[in-house]
């Protein structure tokens, strides 16, 4: 089998009776190829059974699974299926330069071509010498398309141009060596890029193994290296090496960011920026279901507070007291967590307090002429309640300018209730908490609410009934 020129590429067809070539014919004056051909032989006796014809230099071929087609590429930018026997074409994939690799899939139904896709001239300069002009490829990449229509399924890009590629034995996945020193595995349906392999210079060589697990790729750094690049296998591999899960940054670099972290290596402990990683997961998580609840006991207020509006008499006050009990459930919850998260000092937070008792008393007194005018037993409890507060009060005062508690009879437990009802401030500083935990700031902020709400009634209650009942002890 004799060519005129240097042969760029050969393959055996795959029952071993046929060999195909590739080579450039013919040049023009300034040596650039104009004609390439690849042709089909005959293994034994050398005899041509088949040629086709490419507009440039042809760079590599393959014979088909069957054996009934050849691909080749060119530098004439296209890729080409011909039938091995006969020489005419059947489908053609244009490139937008020239192509460098090209493979068939398994079954036979696809081909892939790489090459460069934008190329620029530049000068080589030597030491005292002008320098030569040459083309350096700038955006490579690698193209899947179907056989028999030519018709592009995806696409796959590098930084260079595409010098090896080939097919996964199962047909699924791709595997492309580029000037960029990189060999990636891609996924064929999608595009997308599994894995990735450096170099220390470009890839001119890439194969899978038989079973697909490795990757073997051949670079100018004078290397061959075997991978593994399934995550799967990537993961078992590190389980079988370390005594540990995957750190964050190992997972990063061995699976890839687009994979969410979790623990692989059963009965092996969680890395303490894993265990850090999930906590601040677990904090984020809890902190948008805050802000979710606050908005949700916001709405629920206004949803009550326009039933409000519609009704009349007693289920109107009903109805309010649900929207105050709502809105100050949110307006409580919203400023424990600012007061924790955006560090207040305790007499602004104190201010903002005291702003919301005034915002929801005023709510109330609006109300007022529908609340019932209470009678003696109700004024007595009443009042008995609002001097325990007036006494717990002290016992707040106290600790907050001494810092100490007064020599009061229950002041411990009186400022232990204090404590509770404040105690979110601090719990929500420690996020993340316990599911159980958190919901209990839920059951705090309600109590605070409703001791709020009640504390503020009685105040009405005494004022609207107090004078009535002076009146008649008077007469």
């Amino acid at each position: 089998m004799t060519h005129d020129n240097p042969v760029s590429a050969v393959a055996f067809s795959p029952d071993g009776k046929y060999v195909v070539s590739g080579v450039c014919d013919k040049t023009d004056e300034n040596q650039n190829c104009i004609e390439g051909t690849a042709r089909v032989w005959e293994a034994e006796t050398g005899r041509e059974v088949a040629r086709m014809t490419h507009e440039s230099y042809v760079s590599d071929v393959a014979f088909s699974p069957d054996g009934k087609y050849v691909v080749s590429g060119g530098w004439d930018g296209t890729a080409r299926v011909w039938e091995a026997q006969s020489g005419h074409e059947v489908a053609r994939m244009i490139h937008d330069n020239w192509v460098s690799a090209v493979a068939f899939s398994p079954d036979g139904r696809l081909a892939v071509s790489g090459g460069c896709d934008v190329f620029e001239y530049v000068r080589i300069y030597s030491l005292g010498e002008r320098g030569a002009i040459t083309m350096q490829c700038t955006s490579g990449g690698a193209r899947v398309w179907d056989v028999k229509t030519g018709r592009e399924v995806t696409r796959m890009s590098h930084v260079g141009d595409v010098e090896a590629i080939a097919f996964s034995p199962d047909g699924k996945h791709v595997v492309s060596g580029s000037d960029d020193g990189t060999a990636r595995v891609w996924e064929v349906k999608t595009g997308h890029e599994v894995a990735r392999m450096t170099h220390d210079g470009r890839v001119f060589a890439v194969a899978f193994s038989p079973d697909g697990k490795y990757v073997v790729s051949g670079s100018e750094d004078g290397t061959a290296r075997v991978r593994l690049w399934r995550p799967e296998d990537l993961i078992a591999e590190a389980c079988r090496r370390l005594p540990r899960n995957l750190t964050l940054a190992e997972w990063q670099q061995y699976v890839g960011p687009e994979v969410p972290y979790h623990a692989t290596c059963p009965g092996k402990p969680l890395p303490e920026d894993i265990m850090q990683f999930r906590e601040a997961q677990r904090a984020q998580r809890q902190r948008q279901i805050f802000w979710g609840g606050v908005a949700f006991m916001g709405t629920l207020a206004l949803v009550m507070g326009w039933q409000v509006w519609r009704r009349k008499g007693q289920a109107r006050l009903r109805w309010f007291y649900g929207a105050a009990l709502s809105s100050s459930t949110a307006l409580i919850a919203a400023w424990q967590a600012w007061n924790a998260w955006k560090g207040l000092t305790p007499f602004y937070a104190d201010l903002v307090g005291i702003a919301l008792l005034i915002a929801i008393s005023a709510m109330l007194a609006r109300s007022s002429r529908q609340v019932s005018v209470p009678g003696k037993g109700r004024l007595i409890l009443i009042g008995l309640f609002l001097l325990l507060e007036g006494y717990a009060g002290i016992v707040y005062v106290t600790v907050v300018t001494e810092g100490q508690l007064p020599a009061l009879p229950g002041a411990k437990w009186i400022w232990e209730g204090w404590y509770w009802l404040f105690s979110p401030v601090d719990r929500l500083q420690e996020l993340p908490l316990s599911w159980i935990d958190f919901s209990m700031l839920w059951v705090q902020w309600l109590g605070a609410a409703l001791l709020l709400l009640f504390t503020t009634w009685s105040v009405l209650q005494v004022v609207q009934g107090l004078p009535g009942l002076i009146r008649r002890r008077q007469k």
